[in-house]
């Protein structure tokens, strides 16, 4: 559980500073918000898909393997998605003397 709690924690923190990072400040609200939807919509739903193969199955076995499938599909969309170059930002964030 304490795992769990650090892993999101730094994650609230990271996630602001990694997306203006690489993409900008300008599409800063659209790309976190195109993230945070898939993710909402997952924690809203994935309780009650539980619970309701929990109540149609009556054994836990079910609920494991589907919940290990959905581990294993989330590990190879990140693994897949590393192996893409990132795009430069069309204006990065720097200081005014920068520029000079």
């Amino acid at each position: 559980m304490i795992g769990f709690g650090l892993g999101f924690g730094i994650t609230s923190l990271a996630t602001p500073a990694l997306l203006t990072d690489r993409y900008g400040t300008t599409a800063y609200a659209t790309i976190a918000g195109r993230l945070a939807a898939p993710v909402t919509i997952a924690k809203a739903s994935a309780p009650l898909a539980a619970a309701a193969l929990l109540h149609a199955s009556d054994d836990y076995a079910p609920l494991l393997v589907d919940l290990a499938t959905c581990c294993a599909l989330a590990a190879i969309g990140v693994t897949t998605r590393t192996n893409i170059p990132a795009q430069e930002p069309s204006c990065r964030h720097s200081s005014p003397t920068a520029r000079m």
